[in-house]
């Protein structure tokens, strides 16, 4: 699992060509990550040559704050599938709880303005079950969601969230996920990835044991663990993230 936030197109080439050889299959990207296009382009040549089919990569995007608004949700996503050059997305997400104005200044049709809009829940979840019927989404899901928000979609929503991705920290939210059987996505940071060249990058990926790759240090005691490995044994799926 592979989060990219870059927006370098050789860098986010070169670690994505190498991922993809060496077998990692989703990709989690993000409307303000500003990078679907380059990914789609990307995805397009693996295609085209055949090394992969659409349906052996499993792609995740989210919905910007700024277009929370039911009558912006479908005008948003076909943004993203044009961008991404698929005719689905296989999980989408609302990327954060709160919604924001637009800046129609920016040149971007869903930049946003730190200015908060009330706009229910409810009613961006049930623009996204209607794509969601139609086959754009195949499965929707929630990000940085407290526990208290999630249970609010979970308890009235039709089509139920099947995934929250939040940092490890929201533990009342990973506990609940837990007990209504949501998948968790963990993001772990990361900071060297980027930096490698296409062969470091390819050792990187060729190494079976990436647990034992990240190390924290806790204060006052010389004990070290792998919080890669200490989520997956929590039963969190992880996903490798840069900035």
């Amino acid at each position: 699992l592979l989060n990219f936030q870059s927006t370098n197109e050789t860098e986010l080439t070169d670690v994505l060509n190498a991922a993809l050889d060496y077998g990692y299959r989703l990709i989690d990207t993000a409307y303000f990550y500003e990078n679907e296009a380059i990914i789609g382009k990307i995805l397009k040549d693996y295609f085209k040559t055949g090394k992969l089919k659409r349906e052996d990569v499993f792609i995740t995007t989210k919905l910007p704050p700024s277009a929370h608004a039911p009558e912006d949700v479908e005008k948003c996503v076909d943004i993203q599938l044009k961008a991404l050059q698929v005719d689905y997305i296989d999980l989408y997400l609302i990327h954060s709880p709160m919604a924001f104005q637009k800046d129609n200044s920016s040149g971007r049709d869903f930049w946003y303005k730190e200015i908060p809009l009330m706009i229910d829940h409810l009613d961006t979840w049930r623009a996204l079950e209607k794509l969601h019927d139609a086959g754009k989404l195949k499965a929707i899901g929630l990000s940085n969601f407290n526990a208290t928000q999630l249970q609010n979609v979970y308890d009235h929503a039709r089509i139920k969230p099947a995934n929250l991705q939040v940092t490890v920290a929201p533990r009342s939210a990973v506990s609940y996920c837990k007990a209504i059987f949501i998948c968790r996505l963990v993001e772990l940071f990361t900071s060297e990835v980027l930096t490698r060249n296409s062969s470091e990058l390819r050792v990187l990926f060729e190494n079976k044991n990436l647990m034992a790759n990240s190390f924290l240090v806790l204060k006052e005691r010389e004990v070290s663990f792998s919080p890669k490995a200490f989520s997956v044994q929590s039963c969190i799926s992880v996903q490798a993230k840069k900035e």
